[in-house]
């Protein structure tokens, strides 16, 4: 009897660490099938990258491409010598915030450490893009973009994040113009000289990443970053940061963040964002007196927002989104400490400043530079020339189903976009709900996809722990058991 196949469509993050954990966790044998166009699985747009400015936003504890195995990373990065080849990646406690780039290797390193498993299993890479999946009464079939097609017992959705948004003052009539950069991430900022006067469109993390690459490379022209909010991320709290003044306390693994009590506010029946709110503020002034800073706080909610988000109802999802997403954000995706660093100590110089406003409208001059006009929260406008205008203003949720595949599946209602505008609808055990309302018995989806339903999939550590709660329910569906642990 052959294998059961599992297929994986999308071979970034959420695809590796589905196609390891499932070779590790389920006793076997399996064969696990990732669609995905790049020439490596791993990687995927966040770690394919030469920059060695941009780094992981968390310690490397939280980055294991295999959750219950939470020093596996650590492991890789000590192996490859990396403390010595990249010195800059550690802080004084000995963790190590490393470059995305080696990153990017190390998920690629170990999908290939496990293609071939004693026990039988293998894990495939099949290089083209879904098109369109095909249920029957043993499983599905996945369409390629060639033509071929690919049947399996179950297949995962991991297509994670959308496209950037692109603003619309950045489209249009200025679109062509050679200060433009729509996506500067990806695309690069070579060709950005050394003495032009910047404007940064955003001041989340990828902001900042671009700012810190440009200062790296010793730019001197003037930075300005604007965001609607005025909010930046938070740097990562002293404790990370700082040598230990104790003896360390005893090890905790992530999945007992994840899985532990929750404070007494958030175990409330009558959830609601206003009481998260005041709970969590609660929560961090007595965090903050007791010497833990408010991280401890707000990481009590945030880590295990999977178990409170489902259970709010739908009109306080739809205001935590309205009202506090900014905030969130800003607590929730913390700075690297060295990038931070960077960044503030040319702001305190005055080469970088952050302001609070939007890009309002945006216009070539004469001399070849664009001229923006900059609207703050009361209304007032400013006109201020730049030579380049850098766009870094988040994902765009409007183009999710732009992606074929799920284009394919909701022009068939075989998923439902999720009420809150994120993601589409899942069962709680991740598999995909019709228009009609049925769960479907082979197809499931992890990590953006699913930010609708639990709140926060977003990143390593919780894109890992959801794969690691699905894989039980997985196992069961295809009548095989679990990996004995150890």
């Amino acid at each position: 009897m052959a294998a059961p196949r599992i297929i994986i469509v999308g071979g970034g993050f959420s695809g590796a660490t589905a196609a390891v954990q499932l070779a590790r966790t389920i006793a076997g044998p399996l064969e696990i099938v990732v669609i995905e166009p790049a020439a490596s699985i791993g990687p995927g747009l966040p770690y394919d990258t030469a920059d060695p400015s941009y780094r992981l936003n968390a310690i490397s504890l939280a980055h294991s491409i295999d959750v219950a195995d939470p020093w596996h990373f650590t492991r890789w990065f000590d192996a490859q010598g990396l403390r010595k080849s990249d010195p800059g990646a550690g802080v004084a406690s000995g963790e190590v915030f490393a470059r995305r780039s080696d990153y990017g290797r190390y998920l690629s390193d170990t999908v290939a450490a496990h293609a071939a498993m004693p026990n039988g299993t293998r894990i495939g890479h099949v290089r083209g893009r879904a098109v369109d999946c095909v249920m029957d009464g043993t499983g599905a079939t996945v369409v390629l973009d060639d033509g071929s097609k690919l049947a399996g017992e179950q297949v995962i959705l991991a297509t994670g994040n959308p496209r950037f948004r692109h603003p619309a003052a950045m489209t249009g009539a200025v679109a062509g113009h050679p200060g433009i950069h729509l996506d500067p991430l990806h695309a690069g900022t070579s060709d950005v000289a050394p003495d032009a006067r910047l404007l940064v469109v955003g001041a989340g993390l990828t902001a900042l990443d671009i700012i810190a690459s440009l200062l790296g490379r010793g730019h001197r022209g003037t930075i300005t970053a604007i965001s609607r909010h005025g909010l930046r991320p938070q740097p990562q709290p002293a404790r990370i940061v700082s040598p230990l003044t104790d003896l360390p306390p005893p090890p905790v693994i992530p999945l007992d963040l994840l899985e532990s009590d929750l404070p007494d506010y958030l175990a409330a029946e009558d959830l609601s964002a206003l009481s998260i709110l005041r709970g969590v503020r609660k929560h961090a002034a007595e965090t903050t007196a007791e010497g833990l800073g408010w991280q401890a706080a707000f990481d009590a909610m945030a880590f295990p927002l999977s178990r409170i988000w489902p259970r709010l109802p739908l009109a306080e999802k739809q205001r935590a989104l309205r009202h506090l997403r900014a905030q969130y954000d800003a607590h929730r995706f913390r700075t690297p400490p060295m990038t931070d660093a960077l960044v503030r100590a040319h702001e305190a110089r005055g080469q970088v400043e952050f302001r609070k406003s939007r890009l309002a409208g945006l216009e070539p001059t004469a001399e070849g530079a664009l001229l923006a006009t900059l609207q703050a929260p009361g209304g007032s406008r400013e006109t201020v020339t730049f030579d380049a205008v850098l766009n870094c203003t988040g994902f765009d949720r409007a183009s999710q189903f732009d992606n074929p595949l799920l284009f394919a599946l909701r022009r068939k209602g075989m998923l439902t976009p999720h009420s809150t505008g994120f993601g589409i609808v899942t069962d709680a055990d991740n598999r995909l709900v019709s228009e009609q309302g049925r769960a479907a018995p082979s197809l499931r989806a992890i990590g953006p996809l699913t930010a609708g339903m639990f709140g926060d999939p977003l990143g390593a550590f919780f894109i890992s722990a959801q794969v690691h709660r699905l894989i039980p329910g997985l196992a069961s569906d295809l009548g095989m058991e679990l990996a004995p642990v150890g």
